[in-house]
């Protein structure tokens, strides 16, 4: 959902503040239905709505792409231009027009729609991303690859780009430059497009046995996925590769959950205090056939700093008992940002990550892709660096941050400090965080983090490193129900 400071920094950090304890933000039925995923009640919902001549241009967007994932494409064209009807300058509704004319093959429709959206909305990454594959189709190869280009320079941790124009290199057999985009930034977690588009750079250059590595390593990565799965059988007949599958048993930690425990923390720059954080657990749960603990970080910031910035965010996840994985997220933000709600689901059984995304202008959107054999958000990346450390080691996992898989690395550092805590000396365990993403302030990523030599292993002090200086959290002092080294 976010990433990470040993969990809770980087967390805070990639959102801004915090304050006092809130509950989540009120939705719309529409929008709480949405997040669920019943689609036709969502579908039902938004009818009653759209039918209001008060109707803006995103419910009816919003109506048109229901029909639009539920594949009845006439419906949701004519709730599109009903959409731009109301706002004739409603990039969204050109953008889904034109996946609609492309895949009932309309292409010069398409580029069209794209061409009309791009006049005013040219710098937007979806308006950039579908005009150069409109490009593509087009046969327009100079423009493509120019306008590929811009998009890695601009947004360098995403990843479709980068496949994008790896594949004309490969295609014209420009294979140094081919490799050289998909090798560059190592930031990006190896994602299956990734992995595939590497294999099939490398089958075209004759180099069979890099090839199929890529293929045992995606196949590795996504053991769940059926669609993933099917390249053992390449492996065999095509490459000569044998597939031997991982032990995929969770790992077994020292640490153990403890529902009772309540955490409340102060996040500083320097003497300034930015806001507050505040977790807090409810009763174990079963959901989807695994013993889960819902987990909620609150997050607030200083009603001091108002006028520059007014966050008040939940971030809630739905944590697996043993193994430490996200099973489900939630995460509520109010106030300036690009969200507004979102619902993610880890279907580790089925191979799936699916997100439901509602953004702050109400838009609606849903993502669905292969899901790794684990995965963290900003929250449950807590609790693996806890369970990591209780077994005295480190690990790298992957760590989903906006929709995007990145990696995660928690270092144990096998040195231990003394902290004075409510007055009281309190020996700490030290840990390096990285999470491989960019954030606000010049931050790269790297963290450190202190926790409790219990174990426990309370999280009691974290720190990140801006371009001037650093943002800490510390544990709050003037919260009276906190919990330090397992007491309350």
């Amino acid at each position: 959902m976010i990433s990470k400071l040993a969990a809770l920094l980087l967390v805070f950090c990639i959102t801004g503040s915090a304050q006092i304890l809130r509950g989540p933000m009120t939705l719309n039925p529409e929008q709480e239905t949405w997040l669920t995923g019943d689609m036709q009640k969502t579908a039902n919902l938004l009818h009653t709505r759209a039918a209001r001549p008060d109707a803006n241009e995103v419910l009816l967007y919003n109506t048109g792409y229901i029909h639009y994932l539920m594949g009845e494409d006439n419906e949701a064209l004519n709730y599109f231009q009903k959409a731009l009807d109301k706002n004739p300058d409603y990039p969204y509704a050109y953008l889904k027009m034109a996946e609609i004319y492309e895949k009932t093959g309309n292409i010069l429709g398409a580029l069209m729609h794209i061409k009309r959206v791009s006049d005013n909305h040219g710098d937007d990454y979806e308006v950039m991303l579908a005009l150069a594959r409109m490009y593509v189709l087009n046969g327009k190869k100079v423009e493509a690859e120019r306008l590929y280009q811009d998009l890695i320079s601009n947004f360098d941790e995403k990843i479709e780009p980068r496949i994008a124009l790896a594949a004309i290199y490969r295609r014209a057999k420009k294979f140094e430059e081919a490799q050289k985009i998909l090798e560059e930034n190592m930031k990006i977690y190896p994602e299956d497009i990734l992995l595939k588009e590497k294999a099939r750079l490398y089958l075209a250059m004759g180099r069979k046995d890099k090839a199929a590595k890529y293929l045992l390593d995606m196949c590795d990565d996504y053991p769940f996925n059926e669609e993933i799965q099917q390249y053992r059988d390449s492996l065999q007949t095509i490459y000569g590769v044998a597939y031997t599958p991982k032990n995929y048993d969770p790992p077994v930690y020292r640490y153990r959950i403890n529902p009772q425990e309540r955490l409340d923390y102060v996040v500083k720059y320097g003497f300034v205090t930015l806001g507050w954080l505040n977790v807090r657990m409810l009763d174990a749960q079963i959901l989807n056939g695994r013993k889960v603990y819902p987990i909620r970080f609150f997050v607030n910031s200083n009603p001091a700093f108002g006028m520059i910035i007014e966050l008040h965010a939940l971030y809630e996840a739905y944590i697996d008992a043993q193994s430490m994985n996200t099973i489900r997220s939630r995460a509520y933000t109010q106030g300036d940002g690009r969200y507004l709600a979102r619902e993610y689901n880890f279907l580790y059984d089925e191979g799936i990550f699916r997100a439901r995304i509602i953004y702050t202008d109400g838009r609606f959107e849903k993502l669905e892709k292969p899901l790794p054999s684990s995965a963290q958000d900003g929250v449950s990346m807590l609790y693996y660096a806890r369970g990591v450390v209780s077994n005295k080691t480190g690990g790298t996992t992957t760590v989903v941050i906006d929709e995007e898989y990145k990696f995660g690395h928690i270092k144990y550092l096998n040195e231990t400090e003394s902290l004075e805590i409510n007055d009281q000396d309190v020996e700490a365990v030290k840990i390096f965080a990285r999470a491989e993403f960019k954030g606000v302030a010049g931050m790269n990523g790297d963290a450190w983090g202190w926790l409790s030599s219990d174990p426990q292993h309370i999280p009691l002090r974290g720190k990140v490193s801006i371009i001037v200086g650093s943002i800490t959290l510390d544990v709050d002092e003037d919260a009276e129900d906190n919990v330090i080294d397992g007491k309350e």
